[in-house]
């Protein structure tokens, strides 16, 4: 059995609680994140900036600052990650995508966002960052 320390299992009920807080404060407004439309919604000191892509659009990202960042950085970064994403399939955006090229899905975010920073922002940086990251995996018959 998984257990997890105190301060682990605190930062596991911070989580959760911030998932439910941007689920319920997002949800009424998810029909209107079609083409790739931002929406914004706001707790407290937190701002979070989020829409739909991909088949259908069944694919909702979320990106979330705090009053240092505003929604308008937020929005860039969005776009950024969105950018990226369409990168991996020349435009193609599924889950299964997603779920196969999860390592590079991560290096992007490393990359573009650094300790809490957003760190590099321009696609052809990351690209070329990311491409030196990954190792090429031979495949056996």
């Amino acid at each position: 059995k998984f257990f997890l320390d105190e301060r682990e299992e605190k930062c596991e009920q911070k989580k959760h609680k911030l998932e439910q807080t941007v689920i319920s404060l997002t949800f009424p407004e998810w029909h209107l994140t079609a083409n790739e439309q931002h929406q914004i919604a706001v707790s407290g000191d937190k701002y979070i900036v989020y829409t739909s892509l991909g088949y259908d659009n069944k694919i909702f990202i979320f990106i979330t600052g705090y009053d240092e960042d505003d929604e308008l950085s937020l929005s860039s970064l969005l776009d950024q990650f969105i950018t990226l994403l369409k990168s991996i399939k020349k435009g193609i955006v599924t889950e299964a995508i997603i779920i196969e090229e999860y390592a590079k899905v991560c290096l992007f975010v490393d990359e573009l966002i650094n300790d809490g920073i957003v760190d590099q922002t321009d696609p052809a940086t990351l690209e070329s960052l990311i491409n030196m990251k990954l190792l090429p995996v031979e495949k056996t018959n």
